[in-house]
Parts: structure tokens; C-alpha cells; sequence
């Protein structure tokens, strides 16, 4: 295959490159060409060999050449060897000089004080001597004063002989004693001198010494400076070879991370181009008229992003509906809608154990339905009868007692009527004669002591117990309402939007026999965003507060929380408009995760609360297939099944799990298709919805 480069700065830089690499090759072969001339009496430099190294297989070296290369390494070793222990020789040295000049140092200040003690000694002779002269010149003078009174005394006795010849024998005596004192006087004097010239010879020999000692001193002091500089500069290298090392580890660490990322960002990216493939495949599996393609197609979307949960794409709607419809085409024994009612399902009602559920319908019947066993996917095994109610007029709504032996029914009658399950009777609760007749939107027990409540449009009926008279009370007028159940007991509500300048809304709930009221307003709901008339209200006991789900006649859903001790609501929350048509019902799964709406376009939206408050591109689960509208939904006590009523009197039974529909799925094509290769696609149908990217395998794992 030919190749053109259209970019001249390309070309130019390929021609750079390509030149550079044949000029390093000359260069290296001109170092080959050297050494052949000078043999091998030179050994090679670091730099050469460095050169050499990287066309060394470029230029077919000979063994001497190889052998000059080792020599010429071990060389190189051997060098830095020596100059390192070179390097220790010479700070072994000057920290030797350091410890003489210490030494040395140490001697002179013994010296120093050996000459200061001698130096005291001679003084101290220096000052007897003087002392000793002092004392003989006073002798002196006393002499001579002696001397002046013999001469008196020898005028005073005129030549006394006797006188005069002791006179001068005594003068001659003390003049012999006063020459003796001045000679001995010289003479200390003399050895006073010595001794002086000997302290200051000792002296100037100490001071000499003390000079040679400093400048031992010094040369050592600057011995150990140049010393430690070195060990500093030694040092300094160190700390900063090992910075170097440090950033040279960080930056492969960094470079380790930044690939692990990118690989990362690219299998994430990889992943995400899946799913959007799955996703289309799914979508595109609806409109297929071969059952096993549909099923092959819609089970291998689902493996994909199954295999990757973080996503969260199992529940997508592409993904839900294609397996719903797939198992729907590939075995069509299976029912998912039953029908028990000539006209609408208006309420839908489970006992706690989940093997028994009620309806009521516009056609005045009330069914009880007794599950003998759940199927994984559609209609369970049961049993129905009819309830005795009374049935001359449309029922609306119904409830079970809190310990479930009573079932209160309540609709267009002009009365309550309770069933009890231990004596099968009916019981009416009227309304007080002389009253108009007002239809029942909801109504519900507030204990087992048998108080119980009908709501209906602008007047609310509250029985204190079975025996009580009748309360009738006003109430909004609104037949939106429902029963929410508390830690402090059950919660009657009802509730009415206004559109003004802003949305006004008021609830209302009954509290120890007393309605009581709360009326707010919101800026997250104006004139301009009027969703109209409010048409359904569920509530759910959520972490110690109320959270109620408000459904209205455009399809819009709005989340908001209520504050159980005096019903005031904040953080109203507008749901993504999923629904066309008027919201009829609403109901939360039992640990209100999850939201379901019914409309009156036959759809019924699933939402995964907890996924839809932190994700702005989360699409609610659709359940579409329903003849006519959806006019009532529950959930079973377990979550795992989703019960809705059509207008056309039909319950359709939806698992909510998409690999229970997935396993079917590989299940009916094992037992439909009997061949090894059952769940192989063609090669073409894999390219054609999963193109090439995606490796083909067996989609049920060949099990």
C-alpha cells in the first residue's frame, strides 16, 4: 500500500529525523573507524561509549571491539572507585590535622599556665630582694645617726682613747656589718635579676609556643573548615542526589497514575460506548418479527450493562421493555393481565403477608384475590371471589384495619361499609339524616378500635369508634387525599394548589378528631409553570418525617417533605415530566425508594428516588402495555412485584426485576431451540447490533 504525505511540515520533519539518525550513525562509525586504526591501546571514554552503545549493533562489532568495550568499562568502574576512596583518604586526612591542631592547642594552654606560675615565683623573689634593700638602707641611716653621736660624744669627752678606740672599733664593726648587708643586698638583687631574666625568657618561650600553638590553631581551625565544607558539599550532593531521586520517583509515580487514568478513562469510555450500544440494540429488538433474534438481541443488551452496575442501565426503559417484550413475543402462554372487573380498577389494597390482595371497581364490586403461588414473571396462581359489598354504585377507595380483620369500603354511597373477616358481616356507617349525599374519595382506619375516616370532596366524615355518632366536618375543597401512617398513628391528609403570583398550597389533616390546617407558598411552582389541578396525593413515614408525592393534571409529580407535628411542608421538588396526561394515583414501595405513578395515558412511571435526586439524566422505568388507561397502582408488600388497574376492568401483575425476564429468556430459547448453538448469533445480526467492537460470544453462556 502506497502512502503520500500531503503536509510539508510532516515531511520536513521526517526528513530531520531520518538526517539525524544517519548523521548519528556516521558519528558512531567514525569512533569504530578510530578505534580499528589506534587498536586497542586506548581505552574508551564514558562518552564514547555511550555513542557506541546505541548502533552498537548497527556496526557488526568483532570480539576485540567487545572486549575493548568491557575493558574500557571496568575501567570507568575502577576510577570512580578510586576516586571515592581517594575522596574518604582526604577527609580521614584533614580530620586527623583537626585532631593535632586540637591537641597542639590544648599543650600551649598547659605551657601558658606552667609560665604564669613561674612568673609569680620570680615576683615574689623580685619583691623580697627589694624589701631586704629597703631594710638595709634604713640600717644605714641608723648607722650614720650612731655615728654623728660618737662623734659628738668623742668632741664632748676630748680624746678620750679608750672612748674614741671602742668608738672607731664599733664603727669599723658596723661598717664591715653594713658592707656585708649591702653586698648580700647586691647579691639577691643579682639573683633577683636572674631570676627575672629567666621568667621572661620562660615567658617569651611560653608566648612563642602560645603563637605557634594558635597558629596550629588556626591552620587546623581552617583545615576543619575546608574539611566540613567539603563534608557539607558532600552532603549538599547527597541530599540533592536524593531530591533528584525523590522527583524522579515522584514523576514516574505521577507518570504510573496519569496511565492508569487514561486507561481507566479509556475503559470507562469503552464501557460507555456500550452501553449506548445496548441501549440502541434494545430499542431496535422491539421492531424485530423474529421472536429468537428479539430474544438474542434484548438478552445480550441486558449483559452488557449488567456487567457494568455502576451505570445503573439494568431498569433503563430500552433495556426493561426490550426483555419484557422479547419473553412477551418468544412465549406467549404467558399471561400478565387478568381481568376482574367489568368496569375501572379504582383501588388496589395488599394484606401484609403478600398471599392475599383486594380491588375495588366502578362496576360496585369489591375482589378478593388469594395467591396460591407467585410466577416469576406474570399472573400468579389464585383464586378470586366477591366480597358481599353493596353494590349499586361505583367504590373508590379501600382500606384494611390496622391488625387486618376489617375492610372498609367507601365511593358514591351515601355511607361506609366495613367487612368483618371473622363473622362475615357487613357493617354501614351513614351519614346523619337530612345530610346530601357526598362521594367518598378515600377513606381509611385510624386504629383497631374501629375510628375510621371517609374524605370526600368538602366534607370529611370521622367515626370515633363503631358505636360513635357520625362528625362531619368542612374540609378544602378538594377529593384529593390520603392516609398517611405515622409512628403517633394513622394521618388523614388533603390537599389544594392555587396558582397566583405564586403557587399556594394548603393541607389539612385530622389530629385527635380536630382538622387542622397548614397554607404556604412556593417560588419553585408560579403561574407560569401552572401544572393545573392537583389529582393525586400519596404520602410515606420517611426518617421521622412525611414525604408526600403530588400528582397533577398535566402529569407533573412534585416531591415535597411535611413536618408531621404541624403539616408544614418544604423542599418541593418537580420530578422530569415523564406522564401526558392527569396523574389518577400514586404509590410508594414500602421503603419508599421508589414512586410509582398511574395516568390516564395508560402509562405508569417507576422512579428510583435515591438515583433520580443525584442524577439529572435519570429516565424512570415506563410500563406501557396496558389496554386503556391506568387507574390504580400498589405495590406488593415484598417490592417485587408492581400491580396496576386499567380502566378496562384487566390487573396487569409487573416484576419489577429485569433478570428475572433475562433468565426466562436464555430458559424458553434452551428448551424452544434444541441445538448446542441456541443462544449463537449470526455473524452478520452481531455486526448489525453490536458492530465490531463488542467480541461475539454465547449469549446464555451455552448453558
Amino acid at each position: 500500500m502506497r502512502y503520500e504525505l500531503k503536509h510539508d511540515k510532516l515531511a520536513a520533519q521526517i526528513f530531520f529525523r531520518a538526517s539525524a539518525a544517519a548523521k548519528a550513525r556516521r558519528r558512531a562509525a567514525e569512533i569504530y573507524a578510530l578505534y580499528l586504526e589506534i587498536g586497542t591501546q586506548r581505552l574508551l571514554t564514558n562518552e564514547e561509549l555511550d555513542y557506541l552503545g546505541q548502533f552498537l549493533a548497527l556496526l557488526n562489532p568483532d570480539e576485540h571491539l567487545l572486549s575493548l568495550i568491557d575493558r574500557s568499562r571496568s575501567a570507568i568502574r575502577e576510577q570512580e572507585e578510586e576516586e571515592k576512596k581517594q575522596l574518604a583518604a582526604e577527609l580521614n586526612e584533614k580530620q586527623l590535622l583537626l585532631d593535632q591542631a586540637l591537641n597542639a592547642n590544648e599543650e600551649a594552654n598547659r605551657e601558658r599556665a606552667r609560665a604564669l606560675r613561674f612568673l609569680k615565683v620570680v615576683v615574689g623573689f623580685v619583691v623580697v630582694a627589694i624589701l631586704t634593700s629597703l631594710l638595709a638602707s634604713i640600717q644605714t641611716c641608723e648607722t650614720r645617726r650612731k655615728s654623728l653621736e660618737l662623734v659628738k660624744k668623742n668632741d664632748e669627752l676630748n680624746g678620750s682613747r679608750d672612748s674614741l678606740r671602742y668608738a672607731f672599733e664599733n664603727e669599723q664593726l658596723i661598717a664591715a656589718e653594713l658592707l656585708l648587708e649591702q653586698q648580700e643586698a647586691v647579691a639577691q638583687a643579682s639573683r633577683a635579676d636572674s631570676l627575672l631574666v629567666v621568667a621572661k625568657s620562660e615567658a617569651s618561650r611560653a608566648n612563642e609556643n602560645a603563637s605557634r600553638a594558635q597558629s596550629e590553631k588556626n591552620r587546623a581551625e581552617r583545615e576543619a573548615t575546608s574539611a566540613i565544607r567539603s563534608s557539607e558539599s558532600a552532603r549538599r550532593a547527597e541530599a540533592e542526589a536524593v531530591r533528584s531521586a525523590d522527583r524522579a520517583e515522584r514523576l514516574r509515580i505521577e507518570a504510573e497514575k496519569a496511565e492508569k487514568d487514561a486507561q481507566a478513562a479509556r475503559q470507562r469510555a469503552i464501557v460507555f460506548s456500550n452501553a449506548v450500544v445496548a441501549l440502541n440494540a434494545a430499542l431496535k429488538s422491539q421492531e424485530l418479527d423474529d421472536a429468537r433474534l428479539q430474544a438474542l438481541v434484548a438478552r445480550q443488551a441486558y449483559n452488557i450493562v449488567s456487567a457494568s452496575p455502576e451505570l445503573g442501565l439494568t431498569n433503563h426503559p430500552y433495556i426493561y421493555n426490550a426483555l419484557y417484550y422479547a419473553v412477551k413475543d418468544v412465549d406467549p402462554a404467558i399471561r400478565f393481565r387478568f381481568k376482574a372487573h367489568g368496569g375501572s380498577v379504582r383501588d388496589i389494597v395488599f394484606q401484609s403477608n403478600g398471599r392475599r390482595f383486594f380491588t375495588a371497581g366502578s362496576d360496585g364490586r369489591v375482589v378478593q384475590w388469594d395467591i396460591e403461588e407467585w410466577n416469576a414473571l406474570g399472573v400468579p396462581s389464585h383464586r378470586s371471589s366477591e366480597l358481599p359489598f353493596d353494590g349499586d354504585a361505583v367504590h373508590n377507595t379501600i382500606a384494611l384495619s390496622p391488625n387486618e380483620d376489617r375492610l372498609l369500603v367507601g365511593g358514591e354511597l351515601g355511607s361506609l361499609q366495613v367487612y368483618n373477616f371473622g363473622n362475615k358481616m357487613i357493617k354501614r356507617y351513614d351519614w346523619p339524616k337530612g345530610k346530601g349525599t357526598e362521594e367518598i374519595f378515600a377513606a381509611g382506619f385510624l386504629n383497631n378500635s374501629g375510628a375510621l375516616v371517609g374524605m370526600g370532596r368538602t366534607q370529611a366524615y370521622y367515626f370515633k369508634d363503631e358505636n360513635a355518632l357520625v362528625q362531619e366536618m368542612p374540609k378544602l375543597n378538594s377529593s384529593v387525599s390520603t392516609f398517611l401512617k405515622t409512628s403517633n398513628g394513622v394521618l388523614p391528609l388533603n390537599a389544594q394548589f392555587v396558582y397566583k403570583e405564586l403557587a399556594e398550597f394548603s393541607i389539612e389533616g385530622l389530629v385527635n378528631g380536630r382538622m387542622l390546617s397548614w397554607k404556604g407558598a412556593t417560588r419553585q411552582i408560579t403561574a407560569q409553570s401552572n401544572y393545573g389541578l392537583l389529582t393525586a396525593l400519596a404520602g410515606e413515614q420517611l426518617a421521622g418525617a412525611g414525604l408526600l408525592a403530588f400528582g397533577f393534571q398535566n402529569g407533573q409529580i412534585v416531591l415535597g417533605r411535611m413536618d408531621v407535628a404541624n403539616l408544614e411542608i418544604n423542599n418541593l421538588v418537580a420530578l422530569f415530566k415523564q406522564n401526558q396526561s392527569p396523574i389518577v394515583d400514586l404509590a410508594f414501595s414500602s421503603n419508599a425508594r421508589y414512586l410509582a405513578a398511574a395516568s390516564l395515558d395508560g402509562r405508569v412511571t417507576l422512579w428510583d428516588l435515591k438515583i433520580s435526586e443525584s442524577d439529572p439524566t435519570y429516565q424512570p422505568l415506563l410500563l406501557e402495555d396496558h389496554e386503556g388507561w391506568a387507574t390504580s397502582i400498589c405495590f406488593s408488600p415484598d417490592d417485587r412485584f408492581l400491580l396496576v388497574g386499567t380502566k378496562n376492568g384487566e390487573v396487569a401483575f409487573w416484576n419489577l426485576d429485569p433478570q428475572v425476564y433475562a433468565e426466562h429468556l436464555c430458559a424458553i430459547l434452551r428448551l424452544r431451540y434444541l441445538s448446542p448453538r441456541y443462544d449463537e448469533m449470526d455473524t452478520n445480526d452481531w455486526r448489525r447490533f453490536f458492530g465490531n467492537d463488542i467480541k461475539q460470544q454465547k449469549i446464555c453462556g451455552g448453558n
